[in-house]
């Protein structure tokens, strides 16, 4: 069974997810057999302004991928985060894994709290501007939102290739030599990447190499 094949089996929990939540929550559900079109299926994608065949959110990666995460549990709940547009999110993540417990997919499901925000600021300094310790523990630090924007995977991890080239004092990754490659391969794999399909042909093709040397750097930096 390919993975597509295993991911689809979870469409209809999609739709039903939607149906249960309402409007606030967009549900989406990825397959990571292609980065840049992972999007099998969305339901209320004007949230984050995106449709089938489109890529994950960026500031997703390091929660989806961190190795704390995804080793001990099958879903991260709950993390806050902010979109480009300054759409507020409560962002969650359910795993979908192989027979080989790979992370081949997942569902996400993304509640716009932004009028939540807007509501709790408003009664914080217009309302009730005195009260300083007694404000709800569930609303505490929701205007203290990360800030990222949207962009596929595969633009994420190309701009770790291009970052990890200009702290190495380059502007580009063919001005790199052998070790400065086994930097770039390093930073990226640093954000557990490396667990997606894909990564390895979009770092190939940034550092001009093949994608049999990837693996070859990989395995010299003990990540294989």
């Amino acid at each position: 069974m390919n993975n597509r094949h295993i991911v689809s089996k979870y469409l209809p929990f999609v739709k039903f997810l939607a149906s249960v939540c309402g409007p606030r929550y967009e549900v989406v559900l990825h397959c990571f057999d292609d980065l840049e079109h992972s999007i099998v299926a969305i339901e209320n994608g004007h949230i984050s302004g995106r449709k089938v065949n489109d890529g994950l959110l960026n500031l997703s990666l390091n929660i989806l991928f961190d190795e704390e995460y995804t080793n001990n549990n099958d879903f991260v709940s709950n993390v806050r985060c902010q979109l480009s547009d300054g759409t507020q999110l409560l962002l969650s993540v359910f795993y979908i894994r192989d027979s080989n417990n790979k992370i081949i997919g997942i569902i996400g499901v993304n509640e716009n709290i932004s009028n939540l925000v807007d509501l709790y600021t408003f009664s914080k300094n217009e309302l009730f501007f005195w009260i300083e310790d007694d404000s709800p523990g569930y609303l505490m630090g929701l205007e203290n939102l990360t800030g990222n924007v949207v962009n596929t995977a595969s633009d994420v991890i190309k701009n770790i290739c291009q970052k990890t080239v200009e702290k190495l004092g380059f502007e580009k990754c063919d001005e790199l030599d052998k070790n400065g490659r086994m930097e770039v391969v390093d930073s990226v794999n640093s954000y557990n990447l490396f667990k997606i399909k894909g990564t390895v042909r979009i770092v190939a093709k940034e550092l001009s190499i093949s994608e049999p040397t990837v693996y070859r750097y990989l395995k010299e930096l003990h990540f294989d």
